[in-house]
């Protein structure tokens, strides 16, 4: 409901107002706080996808789902293979105390993912190049982002990817550990260097 009202240009109180409804509670009362919080993260994730031109969310998958996606796009040939793994996985957010962040409490490890993927998502524009939320088959929620990038020798890509991604304030310092892989090289083959990078994920 949140995310087609904002679609549709909706402002976030007339959300409320209508959550308050479908809750039966009095107009003006409080929200209870996963509701709250869950419709203000779908407000911002639609808000930033506008903003950045990307339709829709980042695809939560399995690793054999997003194998078998690849496989399709790898073996149709129309677009170039990516030759780097950015992968993002989720840290600690620390203070500048070094404590745990207060932040960490209202935005868990997997909002601080999906933020990062929808950030990569809006830059990672070329053929060939994808952003997938992993999750293992028992689980919903996302335990990494893999951004699959195409960039020649010369070109910096992977590594400012990297850098958006350090650089974003979801979760603070500390909230994302950010990797980058090579995906050339291998004799098997550009899946079997993602497989090996990933470490066989179940």
């Amino acid at each position: 409901m949140t995310r087609q009202a904002a679609v549709d240009g909706l402002p976030l109180s007339a959300v409320l107002e209508d959550l308050r409804l479908v809750l039966d509670l009095a107009p003006g009362a409080e929200l209870p706080a996963p509701v709250l919080r869950a419709c203000a993260l779908a407000w911002a994730s639609v808000q930033q996808d506008l903003a950045a031109g990307v339709a829709g969310d980042v695809a939560v998958r399995t690793w054999h789902e997003l194998e078998s996606h690849l496989w399709g796009s790898v073996g149709l040939g129309e677009h170039p293979d990516p030759t780097w793994l950015v992968e993002v996985r989720a840290g600690t957010p620390l203070t500048t105390e070094g404590a745990p962040s207060v932040l960490a409490s209202v935005l868990g490890p997997a909002d601080h993912l999906r933020g990062a993927a929808q950030l990569l998502a809006a830059y990672l524009d070329r053929p060939g190049e994808h952003v997938s939320l992993l999750r293992r088959p028992a689980g919903q929620e996302p335990d990494r982002v893999l951004a699959l990038v195409v960039s020649g020798a010369d070109e910096d890509r992977p590594e400012l990817a990297r850098a958006r991604v350090r650089a974003q304030p979801i979760g603070g310092e500390g909230a994302l550990d950010v990797r980058v892989v090579a995906l050339t090289g291998h004799p098997e083959g550009m899946l079997a260097a993602l497989r090996e990078a990933v470490g066989h994920p179940a």
